[in-house]
């Protein structure tokens, strides 16, 4: 039986330790609520995040180009993509009709952008690390506004966010619509999703952030 002990236990990545209950890969067990969900894989880099300019963009249906706020995990990135957050705070300027928010989906990207790929332009801004001042970089990539496709993204899923009538002007509240993923939907090397509304938002200037894990395969 193994021995209990107090304290934090620091162990060398790979080593083996008679009083080490602590497994997964998934042997699971692991249990551990000292610190946020996500405090682990923040703390060794793997968790990141980005957003679309403080100013905001508007969000469009699905389009060969247009303002697709993009992940993209790439063929041969080594890992895959559990999203954790997602917020769309506003309205920054403008206004917009009623339309909800999907997920839409470009398959077999490879890892190449160009005339003829699925993905043909790619306006890339690196991910920022949650652990801010962390060495460790994003495997994967992201756009946060225009980039073209040889094919439109197909729809995958709603987000369970709407949006209502809203002018900037009119005295509203701020508001931020957000969805909690915590691991249940991910992206395999080699897909892209892109975050349209279903009807055009009009000058409505949103502003977007998404967080997720990157986990070795």
């Amino acid at each position: 039986m193994a021995n209990n002990y107090t304290g934090q236990a620091a162990f060398l990545e790979g080593a083996t330790n008679n009083d080490a209950l602590r497994v997964s890969k998934t042997g699971a067990q692991v249990v551990t609520n000292l610190h946020g969900a996500y405090t682990e894989q923040m703390i060794r880099g793997n968790l990141f995040m980005a957003t679309t300019v403080v100013t905001g963009i508007a969000l469009i249906t699905t389009a060969v180009t247009g303002n697709h706020p993009t992940i993209w995990n790439p063929t041969g990135s080594g890992v895959n993509i559990s999203l954790v957050h997602l917020a769309v705070m506003g309205i920054a300027a403008g206004t917009h009709a009623p339309t909800g928010i999907g997920w839409y989906r470009t398959a077999n990207t490879g890892d190449a952008i160009g005339v003829g790929l699925p993905i043909a332009t790619f306006t890339q801004v690196a991910p920022i690390n949650c652990l801010i001042g962390g060495t460790q970089t994003s495997r994967v990539r992201w756009s946060p506004a225009v980039s073209t496709y040889t094919a439109a993204p197909a729809f995958l899923c709603g987000v369970d966010l709407t949006l209502a009538t809203y002018v900037v002007t009119a005295v509203v509240p701020p508001w931020t619509a957000e969805k909690n993923y915590d691991g249940k939907m991910g992206i395999a090397p080699g897909n892209a999703l892109s975050l349209c509304s279903t009807a055009a938002t009009t000058t409505a200037l949103l502003v977007v952030k998404l967080i997720w894990e990157e986990i070795p395969i």
